[in-house]
Order: C-alpha cells, then structure tokens, then sequence
C-alpha cells in the first residue's frame, strides 16, 4: 500500500476526528448513495418503457418495407418470394396503405387504411397476436361474423336474418370506443381518390362490416389503423393489381439495415427502395434518446450536490489536520504527497457511496421488475411499471459519480499541499 493512500485510510479510521467532520462525511456518502440510486433507477425504467415501445412498434410495423418509385407496384407476389428467399428474412407480404375517413351512426375520423393478404400477414407483423376479437381469417370470410345494425343488443346479433354480402374491416381497440361500434355492426368508409366529376373529384364511399378488433397497446395504431383483404382494398383504391410495397420481417432487427441492402441488391436496384424500422422511426427513439440523456444530466446534479458535502468534509479534515500536514511536510513529504493524501481520503468516500448506491439501486430494480407494480392501462398502455437493467448504463452512472467525486477533492487537497509547517505548527 503506498505511503498516501496508507495516511488517508487512517484519517478515516482515526478516532480523534471530531464528530461533525464525521457526520459531513457520512452525510457526503448518503449524497452520493441516494444520487447514483436515483440515477440506475430511473434510467433503468427508462430503457423498461423504451424496450416495451420498441417491442411493440416492431410488432405492429414491418421490419423493413419494400417501396418502388411510381404508382405501379405489380407483381407484389413474385417480388414477396424474392424478399423471402433473401439471407435474413423470415418472413414477407404485400400491402396497401393508404388515408380515409370512417364513420358509424355516432361518430367519423380520420383513418389509415391498411390492406393486407391475411395468408402472410402474420409472418411479416404481429397483427394476428394482437387480436382482441375475431381473426384475420375473417376479412376473407365476413360471413362468419352476424351482420348488426346500429350497437342493438347480443340477443339481437344473435337472431338469424338475411345479410347483403358486405366486405370486412378490423378496427383498432381506441377506434373502437371513438366510433362505438362492435362486431358484425356496419360502417362506411370514405376516401378522397374517388371518380372525377362535373366539379371536380367524387369522393368514394364503401360500406363495410366489423369483424374483428386489434390492440396493440400504441394509442396511434388503435386510434388510426384499420385492416382490409389486399383484393377489398385494391378494388377500393382502383389500383388494379398494384400494392403500397412489400414489408418483410428480419430474424435480427439489429441487422435489418444490412438485410435491407441485400434485398435491394436482390431486387436489382431501382426503381425498388427500402426503409427500416429505425428509420420509419427515427424522430421518436430519437426523442426518447434524448429524453434519457437529459433525465441523466439532471439527475447527476444530485451527485454534485453530494460533491460539495465532499469539498466542505474535506476543508475541515485539513483544518483540523493542520498540525499533522506540517509534521508531515517538516519530514520530507512533498506538496504532492500531500495533495495525493487528501485526494485519496475524498475519492475514498466517492467510490463507497458509489458502491453502494448501485448495490441499493440495482435492488430498487429487482424489486420493481419481480412484484408488477401496476398502471392504469387506458393511460399509459402498459399494465406493469417496465424495468430494463443495463449494465453499460449502470457503468456509466459509476464512473459519471466517482469523476465528480474526484474533481470535487482537488481544490482542498491543493489547499491542503499550499499549507507550510510554520503556519501548521505556530499555535501548537
């Protein structure tokens, strides 16, 4: 052990140190403790509400979209078998994704209307898992589901009666409640790529029969989103054969830009283009990064407060040392010993109340994660409080306390080396 930090370990464990520099001391830990707690817990919920946002994005989303400049996107079944057959993919399917309005008896919005071949679906999303009621399957075979006229009553969905041949729609969970609609009740979709008239476009109107709701637990996707069969959107949008694009699935999202540029190599290039996940996205993990980094920089402040209990523990060991500094120096102990010494002595208390913090803030985790602390669903559409502990984040918590702990010990440790035997020893 060297001579310094030797010196500073028997500072600490002296039993001469007056009680008031020993509580500024255990004070200046506790400031520490509480700082570095803080900061693993909340950002490791952070990254919990970040991790469940991506997971649920990835699971409504495609992985990556093929798209092709123009509007004539043809053959979507020959380009799906070679997105398909392509290294990382594991699933794919054509789509239709275009803007509309909805409207029941009671109320109208603005929706994205979404035509998908429900064979594939399921291997290109997570649309099939997140059906609340009904099934994809429906969209091909609205018979299965009782026609209702108007909300009525579940004897009266029940009572056989003869239905037109009406095509189906699965809405979202929000959009549900907005309309006030359940399955087997009609509704009319409106879009504005209608005929061109006398004066000026005609807008197009279809009805449709709900067979079945979806909740994905992202309010825009509930509120906004609304399926048809590829075959029912493509003859309301008069697009012929023609898709949107082609959206696939990757086996490792982390890789999906390298899957992307395969694809596009495999398509030949243009007039095909591709966008990621992390690009569709990019504004919103852009936000919530930024949101974690300012949370941190806020919480660090904690510490730093922590830090001047350090500078001040520090200021009243070297005035209370002060007679200790000079017998020291008066045998030959440099202004860098010195400084070393008291360097030690604070970086000491840093790294204890670091230490402990994690200890405590890693626990604070475990306990959040294992009992479920519950939410209110229709707010914050999660049902349990998300935790992700992340070990990186936790290492930079330690280094960001123990940096400002250290930085926090040199203006009294230089005051402590500035100190010459003549003033330390003149009262003694």
């Amino acid at each position: 052990m060297r001579f310094e930090t030797f010196v500073a370990l028997r500072h600490m464990r002296s039993r001469k140190r007056s009680a008031f520099v020993s509580l500024i001391t255990v004070i200046s830990v506790l400031g520490v403790v509480v700082g570095v707690t803080a900061l693993c817990v909340v950002l490791s919920v952070m990254s919990g509400f970040e991790e469940d946002l991506k997971a649920k994005i990835l699971g409504t989303n495609a992985h990556l979209v093929v798209l092709k400049f123009g509007t004539d996107f043809v053959r979507s079944d020959e380009i799906s078998a070679t997105v398909r057959s392509t290294k990382g993919v594991s699933g794919a399917s054509p789509f239709i994704l275009n803007e509309g309005m909805i409207s029941s008896e009671t109320n109208l919005s603005g929706v994205l209307i979404k035509g998908i071949l429900t064979g594939t679906a399921g291997s290109a999303t997570d649309i099939a898992s997140y059906m609340d009621t009904g099934e994809l399957a429906f969209l091909d075979d609205p018979s299965k589901v009782p026609i209702r006229r108007g909300l009525g009553t579940p004897d009266d969905a029940a009572a056989p009666r003869p239905e037109p041949k009406i095509p189906g729609i699965i809405i979202g969970k929000e959009l549900q409640k907005s309309l006030k609609v359940l399955p087997g009740d009609v509704i009319n979709i409106f879009s504005p790529m209608g005929e061109l008239g006398p004066t000026g476009p005609i807008p197009k109107t279809k009805t449709f029969k709900v067979v079945g709701i979806f909740y994905s637990g992202l309010y825009e996707y509930d509120a906004k989103f609304v399926y048809l069969s590829l075959r029912e959107a493509q003859k309301f949008f008069a697009m012929g054969e023609a898709v949107t694009g082609i959206e696939a699935r990757v086996k490792d999202v982390d890789r999906a830009r390298e899957v992307a540029a395969a694809v596009k190599s495999a398509l030949g290039g243009y007039p095909y283009r591709t966008k990621t996940w992390m690009e569709m996205n990019k504004n919103l993990f852009a936000a919530i990064k930024l949101e974690k980094i300012v949370m941190f920089i806020i919480l660090t402040f904690i510490v730093l407060v922590a830090s001047f209990n350090i500078v001040s523990a520090l200021i009243m060991v070297v005035l209370e040392r002060a007679k200790e500094i000079a017998i020291v120096k008066s045998m030959g102990a440099t202004d860098r010993m010195v400084m070393r010494i008291f360097m030690t002595e604070g970086l000491v208390i840093g790294v204890v109340g670091t230490v402990l913090g994690l200890i405590l803030g890693y626990a604070l985790c475990l306990v959040t994660a294992s009992y479920h602390f519950q939410l209110d669903p229709e707010v914050y559409y999660i049902s349990t409080l998300p935790v992700k502990i992340n070990p990186l984040e936790f290492l930079y918590v330690a280094l960001a306390a123990v940096g400002i702990s250290f930085i926090a010990t040199i203006y009294p440790s230089f005051q402590a080396a500035k100190l010459r035997p003549v003033e330390g020893l003149r009262y003694e």
